[in-house]
């Protein structure tokens, strides 16, 4: 018997950025190869827990999605590891960019919430879904002209920074539908 259901974990976003700030770190001193390509997509797949728990937890206090600066800070962070596993996945596994110091350090500097609520990223943990799938597919789209994506959270938000990664466009935006699964909707903020 399957049993499937959001599981979700209560986080501190400090922690959560200085454990992942150590990861990636970490990389930089392992030897190529699908070892250090693993660990980088772990690292990933964290930041994009993060990246979910802090939209929603300002989705919960404004009561819609709006920008904000703790979110786009995330995502930001989120799209620039999704470009290191795109460079990795690229190279055969032989490369590796550098830390995003840059990337860590603005999203220390915005004001985070005390706690955050993390959801297990169900496609990665239980449904073989590989994060290079979406590189290779989104690689071969030809945009032609400046796109922007949209992520539907939770799983979505990744899946949306390794679009943005594979195209070069700018971080993804993401969304929190509501409602009944076979009728959602969206609150944007106008």
């Amino acid at each position: 018997m399957l049993v499937f259901g959001d599981q979700i974990r209560t986080e501190s976003p400090y922690e959560n950025i200085l454990h992942l700030d150590g990861a990636l770190r970490q990389l930089v001193t392992t030897p190529p190869g699908i070892e250090r390509h693993a660990e980088l997509v772990g690292a990933f797949i964290e930041a994009g827990e993060l990246a979910q728990g802090i939209a929603d937890k300002h989705f919960s206090k404004v009561g819609c999605d709006a920008r904000s600066e703790a979110a786009d800070a995330a995502v930001t962070l989120l799209t620039r590891i999704a470009l290191a596993v795109r460079v990795s996945w690229e190279s055969g596994f032989a490369r590796v960019l550098r830390v995003p110091e840059q990337e860590i350090r603005a999203l220390r500097a915005v004001p985070l919430p005390d706690e955050i609520e993390c959801k297990r990223a169900e496609g990665f943990a239980l449904h073989s879904l590989y994060p290079e799938s979406y590189l290779q597919a989104a690689a071969a789209l030809d945009p032609g002209r400046p796109t922007r994506v949209v992520g539907i959270r939770s799983i979505g938000v990744p899946l949306a920074a390794l679009v943005a990664a594979a195209i070069k466009a700018p971080p993804p935006v993401t969304l929190r539908p509501l409602g009944h699964p076979y009728f959602r909707k969206v609150a944007v903020a106008g």
